[in-house]
């Protein structure tokens, strides 16, 4: 059978508007060729559009690439398409027909793709297609991406994983997976002030440590979950943060310089008027796991006035470390000498949680923060208010208890329970100051305490006297001689004179009582007063006679209650003396007695 080529310049025409990159169409029936010169020279062109190939006319690889005819046909060539249907390269066979080499580095080749299709079902055909390839050769490079990074302040270079920085590792056109490189840090992270920064990284290919590349990473410096302390205001709205505890990883506390409206390097508080202006104080739970915020805490570091803040830093360094290694459970307290509002009218401590700053200070000097999993967790149990109530003197332990809730208020939270560790002193009047701890059971299991001081005001106590409505003498007859009439002991109750004393410590039972017969009637010229049998007649018409005194008492713990009276006998107490042959009726005679009870001696 005659080989013949046909070759159109309509196919042609037609490549190029599809396909402007692929090569002439060549189509051979039963033939091979050197080159496509001996084709057009042996046999005539006719038109077939039956085959069309799309395959690349140009092609950069790396140095020491192997072109052959695998590497055509699944590098190269694209679609195979068999009057408007698509054929599996695998149904074609290739073949390089010639190469040529212009430079060092280029290539030139010439190849056919062979196979056979079906005009309709009684009649098959082969063809042959043969097509030109350029190939341009280049030293492999080494590229990547850079991936943005967010971090916080404090970290470390250390804490990174640096495959993180960069995405799209490439040798050429190979991914590289990370076992293949290694990713190495040019120069330090800046993270002691947050902001956008930018650092360089070094990738370095493991097979071939001549071939690497610098990238540039956009790094994200964020505040974290941080407690920021506020320094001295210098003509701006702008709050100057001067030092910075985030907590990190493990976990750590960091302590940064911080930023604000003033240099670093520019004193701290100079206006402050002691030489330490914050501090920050490390709790940690006993062997019970309770953590008592009254204590002295385990660690505190101080913050130096006049210090800049790159010096505070240092002094941290130099006494805590890089880090301040804590537990879950422990707290963390920081104390400014100023509160919010005091000075500039704003805070002096935040709170930085999602970059959003916070006052939890509830307008105190100092703030505590419990360590949780999930970062620094607000105290309230140092938030609570208190209210000073009155109450009677020798008021009740029990009753204390029973309105522990009048003196403090705990807002309600949870797991929290109160007791009194110092009653007030009840047993004197004023003002007297008790404490109650509030204990909360925190998320890590372990217990926190807190004492408050409360105050109470005790009402004075009071000095009472009760005294018998009367006292009735025995009936008599007037005698030639001095008589001395006793009281009445059937009708008189002597129990009806007592004293009560309310008083309190240091005023309780220091009293006198006196008699004293003042009015006018005649029952008073007779009226005495005698202490023992042979005692002295002392009548109460001329002073007051005491009849009875009283001393302090040692730490009384009630209220005392004395009934005189009922000390006196036959042979003393009041009495009639009635002289001889005294010119008296027989009647009854009344009068009025003074009882007189001092305090004091």
């Amino acid at each position: 059978m005659k080989k013949i080529l046909y070759k159109t310049s309509a196919f042609l025409f037609f490549v190029g508007l599809v396909c402007p990159n692929y090569v002439n169409a060549l189509e051979y029936r039963e033939g091979t060729f050197n080159d496509a010169q001996e084709v057009e020279e042996n046999f005539p062109i006719l038109a077939s559009p039956n085959v069309v190939v799309a395959a690349k006319a140009e092609c950069v690889v790396e140095k020491e690439t192997v072109i052959d005819e695998a590497f055509i046909k699944e590098k190269v060539i694209e679609q195979i398409t068999i009057a408007d249907d698509e054929i599996a390269k695998d149904q074609v066979d290739v073949v390089i027909l010639n190469r040529f080499f212009p430079t060092v580095n280029e290539q030139e080749v010439t190849y056919s793709l062979s196979g056979a299709f079906s005009q309709n079902t009684w009649d098959s055909e082969e063809f042959v297609i043969q097509k030109d390839l350029k190939i341009t050769f280049e030293e492999v490079k080494l590229t990547a991406k850079p991936n943005t990074v967010t971090t916080t302040l404090g970290t470390k270079d250390n804490e990174y994983d640096l495959y993180t920085f960069v995405q799209d590792v490439k040798l050429g056109e190979q991914n590289l997976t990370e076992d293949e490189y290694t990713v190495v840090l040019k120069d330090s992270l800046p993270t002691d002030t947050t902001g956008q920064k930018r650092v360089t990284v070094q990738i370095v290919l493991n097979a071939d440590n001549s071939k690497m590349i610098d990238v540039q990473v956009p790094i994200n410096v964020r505040w974290g979950n941080s407690i920021a302390i506020s320094g001295e205001w210098t003509e701006t709205s702008t709050r100057r943060i001067v030092s910075v505890l985030t907590l990190q990883a493990g976990p750590s506390l960091s302590m940064e310089p911080g930023q604000g409206a003033s240099s670093l390097t520019y004193g701290s508080l100079p206006t402050f008027g002691n030489s330490i202006f914050s501090t920050v104080s490390f709790y940690q739970a006993d062997d019970l796991g309770i953590l008592n915020l009254n204590l002295s805490p385990s660690r505190q570091f101080s913050l130096n006035s006049k210090d800049t803040p790159t010096q505070i830093k240092e002094a941290w360094n130099n006494e805590i470390g890089e880090r301040a290694s804590i537990e879950v459970g422990d707290i963390v307290q920081v104390w400014h000498g100023r509160k919010t509002g005091e000075k500039y009218e704003r805070a002096w401590l935040y709170f930085v949680g999602n970059e959003y700053f916070s006052d939890d200070t509830s307008g105190l000097n100092d703030v505590y923060y419990e360590v949780t999993e999930e970062g620094l967790n607000l105290i309230q149990l140092t938030t609570f208010s208190t209210t000073e109530i009155s109450v009677p003197i020798y008021t009740s332990e029990s009753y204390f208890d029973e309105h522990i809730d009048d003196l403090l208020d705990s807002k309600g939270l949870s797991n929290v329970s109160k007791k009194f560790v110092s009653y007030p002193d009840a047993t004197s009047f004023g003002k007297k100051e008790a404490i109650i701890r509030v204990e909360q059971t925190i998320s890590s299991g372990k217990k926190i305490q807190y004492d408050y001081p409360v105050t109470v005001l005790v009402e004075e106590g009071a000095l009472n006297l009760s005294v018998p409505q009367s006292l009735t003498f025995d009936d008599f007859t007037l005698r030639p001689e001095k008589q001395l009439v006793g009281r009445n002991s059937k009708i008189n109750d002597l129990s009806g004179l007592s004293i009560e004393d309310s008083r309190g410590a240091g005023l309780q039972g220091d009293y006198a009582l006196s008699l004293a017969m003042d009015d006018s009637s005649l029952l008073s010229q007779y009226v005495v007063y005698k202490d023992s049998d042979n005692a002295q007649e002392q009548f109460l018409n001329h002073s007051a006679v005491p009849i009875f005194n009283s001393t302090l008492e040692d730490d009384p713990n009630a209220p005392s209650e004395t009934t005189p009276l009922q000390t006196w006998d036959s042979k003393s107490g009041l009495f009639l003396s009635i002289p001889a042959n005294e010119p008296l009726k027989a009647q009854t005679y009344t009068g009025t007695i003074k009882w007189t009870l001092t305090a004091g001696p």
